[in-house]
């Protein structure tokens, strides 16, 4: 493999960040074995982004996966002495083996020039004919129209049945169906559909999943030169500051008003950032700056739930969390509610996406889980990067979406997206086979 130029600059500045991240937080560790692991899971997060940096897809699991190692890196039980608590060595053993195997299983099942040539000429051959486009606008609609089904049967019959929450995700392909289609009318009509859940529910998952979608259909189908990524990486930046001090302190003063309403949006959130307010994240967290305080709990809580679950629920359910999906899709997973109950240390329910791989197998069988989730989302990566369908996209963006968030929680296995969402994608293809753009 070729090293580029580009990726050597990144692979020197990587080495220095975490060099001085390393740094910073050896100074809290107790001992010379609490030094050692956090070297090694520091050189793990620069590798995680080295190997991104390598890719020619810039928002690549590589990239996104690297929250995950940082957020152990950055844990530090003495900034909130009240809601985090040190961790032991088996949960940081824990956490290495399965990113180690994550990141091995990514590696080795998206290496290899041909896919990188191939993806060369997917970018390349952004023309889409005049009967393509009609037909995309069709297909765009049709999932629009899917997507709000759950709705329509909670209105009328006061339940979504079998629907769920899943043929609600129908509206992120369609989303990318319009953007190929480059139907201004249709993309404005779709975003205006997800504000509106947004604006309802203020739930960060809707921000986060649109954004993705919406950043690399941009890159797919709009961008003209790879020299206009300055572009994207700008509105990248744009919805990372939003979804930091906007996105955040909304959640929270919703969670805590309960009736919180949109007319009073920014004269809470001025509330929020003074301390005015009297939130639960200006009382539990480290007397810090508030707008890194919520942030920063979210990044690193789940570890110390991770070693709570590891103490307290010793017990393994032997896979039936790896078939939670499944099981979720056949609406058998009722079946077995009570060994789905994960008790967190406190308010901070996350965590993590190593503690349900414990849960199943323990340590050697969590390791196992972790490399198969790397083969999974290896697979799904490849073929988004080999394919111009605005479904695959869609596949992606919402499997990118678990991945990035595997810091926080395992959605993978605790979800029944983004397995069932692919499934019904690829069915949804096809039916609609002789649409090779689809």
């Amino acid at each position: 493999m070729i090293v580029k130029k580009k990726t050597l600059i990144t692979a020197m500045g990587s080495f220095i960040i975490g060099f001085f991240i390393i740094y910073a937080t050896m100074g809290f560790s107790d001992s010379l074995f609490d030094g050692l692991l956090r070297i090694v899971v520091g050189l793990l997060f620069v590798v995680s982004i080295i190997l991104g940096a390598n890719q020619r897809e810039k928002i690549n699991p590589y990239i996104l996966f690297s929250l995950t190692p940082l957020s152990l890196l950055l844990y530090n039980e003495k900034l909130s002495p009240r809601y985090l608590t040190k961790l032991d060595d088996k949960t940081w053993i824990l956490g290495i083996i399965c990113i180690l195997a994550f990141i091995l299983a990514l590696h080795w099942y998206t290496r290899g020039n041909r896919i990188d040539e191939e993806n060369r000429k997917i970018r390349e051959s952004k023309s889409t004919t005049a009967q393509e486009k009609n037909l995309l606008v069709k297909h765009a609609i049709i999932l629009f129209v899917l997507s709000l089904l759950p709705d329509v049967c909670r209105l009328i019959f006061g339940t979504s049945f079998f629907l769920g929450s899943t043929i609600a995700y129908f509206k992120y392909p369609a989303i990318a169906c319009a953007w190929k289609s480059k139907s201004k009318p249709l993309i404005v009509l779709l975003y205006a559909s997800v504000l509106l859940s947004f604006m309802t529910t203020f739930n960060k998952s809707i921000f986060l999943s649109v954004g993705l979608i919406t950043i690399l259909s941009y890159q797919r189908y709009a961008l003209k030169d790879e020299k206009d990524d300055k572009k994207l990486f700008a509105w990248i930046a744009v919805a990372a500051c939003f979804m930091v001090f906007i996105a955040f302190p909304m959640k929270a003063l919703v969670q805590e008003q309960g009736n919180f309403s949109f007319s009073n949006l920014f004269s809470a959130i001025s509330k929020y950032y003074t301390g005015e307010d009297n939130s639960y994240a200006n009382k539990i967290l480290w007397n810090g700056p508030i707008v890194l305080q919520m942030p920063y709990m979210y990044l690193v809580s789940a570890w110390n739930n991770v070693k709570y679950v590891m103490q307290t629920q010793p017990s393994h359910t032997y896979g039936l969390w790896f078939f939670k999906p499944v099981l979720s899709w056949l609406q058998l997973d009722g079946m077995f509610e009570k060994l789905y109950i994960l008790k967190p240390y406190s308010s901070f329910n996350t965590f993590g996406f190593v503690t349900v791989l414990y849960k199943d197998f323990g340590i050697i069988g969590a390791m196992f889980e972790a490399g198969f989730l790397g083969y999974f989302v290896a697979k799904v990566f490849n073929k988004f990067r080999t394919s111009n369908s605005p479904i695959d996209l869609a596949i992606y963006a919402l499997t990118a979406q678990a991945t990035v968030e595997m810091f926080f929680s395992n959605h993978f296995f605790m979800l029944s997206y983004p397995f069932t969402i692919i499934v019904v994608c690829w069915l949804y293809k096809l039916l609609f086979k002789s649409a090779k753009f689809i």
